[in-house]
């Protein structure tokens, strides 16, 4: 058995939740995928991963030596990127997770010249909203808002800008525009699953606000399509609602009580090489942020600094 591949194919195999995406993901046949499995299981004495039509997932014991696997593949991925750094092309499996909004709107449209430019990079995207949570996937690098300076992790900020209050002009037309933070008691708020105080300033100074609605949502993109529909006022990063904002879909209100938003960050594993698949993401990362800044008055241009 060649060890160093039935363990790539474990790792694919629970990474992917399929033998068939496995197999893919390696190009091998999914019977190899499974053999390679199967001899790991068999040196082991004990089952790794729980197999049904509707689900696969590793075991407790499984589950462990994943992460173990995980370590020492990276490690070996590692050495060969020092080796190769240097005129070779950047290779590899780059593991990223991105919130759905910030892929759709902003990577995805200059995504092609990334993927012509490097073709030896695999790219392989998956979505979160909340870095909190996405902090206990496996990932090369992780894009989303939050603080994690006490997690251990290395954060770089990516972009800033205000935390802004917007509506549709339907629903403006329908409720009327508040004119005041207190106003807001009498509007449908959209609320997110993370909190429902919304964030002002007044008089200089921070002030939190309790409101209430009756529809929650979970991700930055069902709160931006709430919105547009009209279903209610929205709060969010300037960032997350700028292109409705230029197609006039939404509108600004309480523009006065703005608030620098949580800066858009990104997030390398702790202790993690910067492998020169990673550098060549972040630097295009930067670049596509870069080509829409938030608004002066309120943010500082966006940065690649920690």
């Amino acid at each position: 058995m060649n060890k160093l591949l039935a363990m790539k194919a474990f790792v694919s195999v629970v990474s992917n939740g399929s033998f068939t995406m496995a197999g893919r993901d390696l190009g091998l046949a999914v019977s190899s995928i499974t053999k390679l499995v199967a001899s790991l299981e068999n040196e082991f004495g004990t089952r790794l991963l729980n197999r049904s039509t509707r689900k696969l997932e590793p075991t407790d014991s499984g589950a462990t030596y994943y992460q173990r696997c995980l370590a020492i593949l990276s490690g070996i991925e590692e050495a060969e990127d020092v080796v190769m750094d240097g005129p070779h092309s950047p290779r590899g499996a780059l593991r990223v997770i991105l919130p759905m909004s910030f892929f759709r709107v902003t990577v995805a449209p200059h995504l092609p010249r990334f993927l012509r430019e490097y073709p030896d990079i695999n790219l392989h995207v998956s979505f979160n909203d909340d870095l909190q949570s996405a902090a206990t996937e496996m990932f090369d690098m992780a894009v989303g808002k939050g603080d994690l300076q006490a997690s251990g992790l290395v954060t770089r900020v990516l972009t800033r800008g205000p935390l802004v209050t917007v509506g549709a002009p339907r629903y403006l037309e329908e409720k009327g525009r508040p004119c005041s933070i207190e106003d807001l008691r009498d509007h449908d708020c959209i609320v997110s699953r993370e909190s429902q105080l919304w964030r002002f300033q007044e008089a200089g100074r921070p002030r939190s606000v309790a409101v209430s609605g009756r529809l929650k949502v979970a991700s930055g993109d069902a709160l931006l399509e709430a919105a547009v529909a009209g279903c209610g006022l929205a709060q969010g990063t300037w960032w997350l609602f700028r292109k409705a904002l230029e197609q006039t879909t939404l509108t600004t209100v309480l523009s006065e009580h703005a608030c620098e938003g949580d800066p858009m960050r990104v997030v390398l594993s702790e202790g993690k090489y910067l492998s020169k698949k990673a550098r060549v993401f972040l630097e295009f990362l930067i670049a596509v942020t870069q080509r829409e800044s938030a608004p002066a008055s309120h943010s500082s241009a966006p940065s690649a600094s920690p």
